[in-house]
Order: C-alpha cells, then structure tokens, then sequence
C-alpha cells in the first residue's frame, strides 16, 4: 500500500515514517481499550466482555494484556492506573469486574486510590487477592 501511494523511493520512505512517528507522538498510537474508556466505561464493559469470550475456560484470568496490567517498565502504565488518576470511577468499577488481570495490586498501591470510592476499594482488594493466587496457580503448574 505504502509502495503505491508513495513510491518505492527509500528517501521517500524515511521522510514518511518521520511525519508518521510526528503525527502519533513518542507514546505510539492510542490503544483500542483506552479509546473505548476515554469513550464510556459501558463501551470499555463491552469490548472487555468480546475479549473474555473469545478466551476460553479459566485461561482468561491468565491473560496478561500490557494495556491492563501494564508493560515492562511501567510502559505501558495500566489503565486503571490511568482512569483513576483522572478520577474515572465508572472505568475503574468496570475494569475491577472484569475476569481479566487488571493490576489492581498496582491500582491500590497508587496515590489516586486514595480518592476511591470505599466500595471500589474493596473490590479492588478482592481482585487483587483473586490476581495472586491466579499468578502463584501458573508458577506452580
């Protein structure tokens, strides 16, 4: 596709890659499950949802996603890590009743956690109970 708008010039090629790495910014693309909880956190609630039925069994809670549970070095950080910086509740709820790794281990050790809904916290503290032992679980296995 690149070839037939721009040529097969490799000149060509390196200026066009330079505007593209411009034009997405140092971070790279924004990925669909932050687009989705930017959006509404029943969007984010749906897409999570497609994701866990195409994993089947209990292979889901084994799914580690770098958008969720964050990437080596923290990059990419975790999006509840994200949500609740902003005070996201709603996003942060959804991701907390996801069957998917969500790092809310890393979500309760956060200063925004501070400002959590006593409810949320709970939550999260019964999720990243469920995280552990999913994690101790595969290292045994």
């Amino acid at each position: 596709e690149f070839e037939k708008v721009c040529g097969n010039s490799e000149a060509t090629r390196r200026l066009w890659r330079k505007d593209w790495l411009h034009a997405i910014g140092p971070s790279g693309p924004t990925p669909l499950l932050e687009l989705a909880a930017a959006e509404d956190a029943a969007i984010l609630g749906k897409l999570l949802n497609a994701l866990e039925s195409r994993i089947k069994g209990p292979g889901v809670e084994c799914c580690q996603l770098p958008d969720l549970v964050g990437g080596p070095g923290g990059k990419p950080e975790a999006l509840i890590l994200r949500a609740a910086e902003v005070r996201r509740w709603g996003v942060v709820a959804v991701l907390l009743s996801s069957r998917l790794p969500v790092a809310a281990g890393q979500f309760l050790s956060s200063p925004a956690a501070v400002y959590c809904p006593k409810g949320l916290v709970l939550q999260a503290e019964a999720k990243e109970l469920k995280e552990r032992f999913t994690a101790v679980s595969r290292l045994s296995a």
